[in-house]
């Protein structure tokens, strides 16, 4: 069975990918790269990074007027539920019933406060990058490149020769590279 690029996870085409490291590639190992640092590029930043929906997500309430969402920046809301039995919804925009702060993804509501209970809010959203920005798509791109050059050499960590011996240092990208990803880490609001 071939391999197929997750279009859900996945920061470059691939033929983005085949410009960088060659039109000549094994296309089924370059997909499978494509796919495991789009994966390791969200497990370093601890969050999904495109743009996806997610549907009935419940959260403990906080006895306050702000719900932190799992996932940013936010979109949109779609639909909000307050209440054990999810009897209130709300609707978001000034003069209504809450505001949204996209890039923080909290949900401030105009009175009262979301109940102290476990699963009391269900909310529905949209979240993550519309586009991959010019630096994520850099390093995603000098990420494939590295890998697709290392890929002889996996397991090996010295070569030698009658004239020579060749030591390699053990590292999954570049420093520039997980400096790069790392900007994009959700920060966790207390």
């Amino acid at each position: 069975m071939p391999i197929t690029i997750d279009t859900t996870v996945a920061l470059l085409t691939e033929a983005e990918a085949l410009e960088i490291i060659g039109e000549d590639a094994d296309i089924s190992l370059v997909r499978a790269m494509l796919n495991a640092i789009s994966i390791h590029f969200a497990s370093i930043t601890g969050r999904n990074l495109l743009l996806a929906t997610y549907t009935n997500e419940y959260y403990d309430g906080s006895g306050t007027r702000n719900l932190v969402l799992r996932e940013t920046p936010v979109k949109q809301v779609d639909a909000l539920y307050v209440g054990i039995n999810e009897t209130v919804a709300l609707v978001q925009g000034i003069d209504k019933d809450f505001m949204l702060d996209k890039a923080a993804g909290i949900i401030t509501l105009m009175a009262g406060v979301f109940p102290g209970l476990p699963y009391s809010v269900k909310v529905t959203y949209q979240a993550g990058l519309e586009t991959v920005p010019h630096d994520l798509k850099f390093a995603a791109k000098k990420a494939i490149a590295f890998l697709y050059s290392e890929r002889t050499r996996i397991g090996i960590s010295a070569i030698s020769t009658p004239d020579q011996v060749t030591t390699y240092i053990e590292q999954s990208y570049p420093k520039q590279v997980i400096e790069i990803v790392q900007r994009y880490r959700r920060l966790l609001v207390a």
